[in-house]
């Protein structure tokens, strides 16, 4: 059950659009960590490295449909689970409806 669920829009550059006329898949790493910088703020509400508590161990990418230049995207972030001395987070990146890519992060 998801209890809370961010949402970041972005705008895709023509910087981040490959040869072929979609955006590069190096470009939605960056992404996603602008997209789970409010979850990151609970924990560590001034940003500071000093009072930093998050570390990440793992992270993957499913690339589910291409991604256009043009059209904004969603990315949607939420807490799939909590542990005693850990979470692990679940996001979506949607352009027009559709699911482009899913991705965990442990």
């Amino acid at each position: 059950m998801v209890i809370n669920m961010y949402k970041k829009i972005i705008e895709p550059r023509v910087s981040e659009t490959d040869g072929v006329g979609h955006i590069n898949n190096t470009t939605l790493p960056v992404w996603l960590e602008a997209a789970r910088n409010p979850i990151f703020k609970l924990f560590t509400p001034d940003d500071s490295f000093d009072n930093w508590r998050m570390i990440i161990l793992h992270t993957s990418i499913d690339y589910v449909s291409q991604i256009y230049f043009g059209t904004n995207v969603d990315v949607y972030t939420w807490v799939k689970r909590i542990g005693n001395s850990s979470l692990e987070l679940d996001e979506e990146i949607h352009q027009s409806g559709t699911i482009c890519a899913l991705s965990n992060l442990k």
